[in-house]
């Protein structure tokens, strides 16, 4: 079993004074049982992108499973801990921004789990922001690519894939 716990030094862990600023990101293949445990979080979001195999993500004191196309997002200083439970890909992207708080509230963001269909469209747009990113000469298009991502991650919210149906049920049941 693999286990990554946060404990090394990462220099990519910061928040930024920039309008948007990426931090770091990638498309990962991992084996079943990989595991990321950050107790304390990072700095910045983080957005995760299931692209295939099964996640457990703990999140909020309860187990979710994520299936392709589910996205997770942590806000700062969230704990973090997730499993892949078969071999599994996903996206990721660690982001910060003096905009961020607004923007993702704009589009009815928190932290949280985030269920969709594979949407192709999705899958693209987070797949050109992890290209751009690396590329010298389009670095700061990636940025452009992450306000696309959050808007459809936002549409994604407006047509009910909003975490899970009893996170939406209890508060009108209360």
């Amino acid at each position: 079993m693999q286990i990554y716990n946060g404990a090394i030094k990462d220099t990519t862990n910061y928040i930024s004074d920039s309008f948007l600023k990426i931090n770091s990101c990638g498309f990962q293949d991992v084996l079943s049982k990989y595991t990321v445990v950050r107790e304390n979080g990072r700095n910045d979001y983080h957005i995760i992108l299931i692209n295939s195999g099964e996640c457990e993500a703990l999140y909020n004191g309860k187990t979710h499973r994520l299936t392709p196309g589910d996205f997770l997002i942590y806000c700062p200083h969230e704990a973090q801990k997730y499993i892949f439970r078969s071999e599994a890909s996903y996206l990721w992207c660690h982001f910060t921004g003096t905009i961020l708080r607004e923007l993702l509230s704009s589009c009815n963001i928190s932290g949280g789990i985030y269920r969709s269909e594979s949407d192709k469209n999705t899958t693209e747009i987070f797949s050109n922001l992890i290209q751009r990113f690396y590329q010298a000469k389009n670095k700061d298009s990636a940025n452009a690519d992450l306000m696309k991502l959050i808007y459809c991650v936002g549409d994604i919210v407006k047509n009910c894939g909003q975490k899970d149906k009893t996170d939406l049920i209890l508060p009108i049941l209360t």
